[in-house]
């Protein structure tokens, strides 16, 4: 893992923060290889994304990224009701037919 900082950056934070972002992995991979990364590829971005906003370190530790990243959404919860309706739907014309 590469953390890119500028000249008057502080190194200790910038030590910080990669070791927080080294700490993330395991969190949601069990094994630390290609495929295991490519599978939770998209909750190892929220999950960097909440350690790091418009470039700059957020300050937060391992237990609120895990809270943040598994918190759901008002509207994901609407949509998925809306999917499984839908689909029941679906299923009651093909019984229909």
């Amino acid at each position: 893992m590469v953390l890119l900082t500028t000249k008057t950056s502080n190194i200790l934070e910038d030590l910080e923060t990669l070791r927080l972002f080294s700490r993330v992995i395991p969190e949601y991979c069990k094994t630390v290889d290609e495929k295991e990364i490519f599978e939770h590829a998209f909750e190892l971005l929220a999950a960097f994304d909440e350690i790091v906003a418009l470039g700059y370190k957020e300050n937060v530790n391992l237990a609120q990224i895990r809270t943040y990243t598994e918190m759901d959404s008002h509207d994901e919860r609407v949509h998925d009701a809306m999917r499984l309706c839908q689909e029941r739907e679906a299923k009651d014309r093909m019984k229909q037919r």
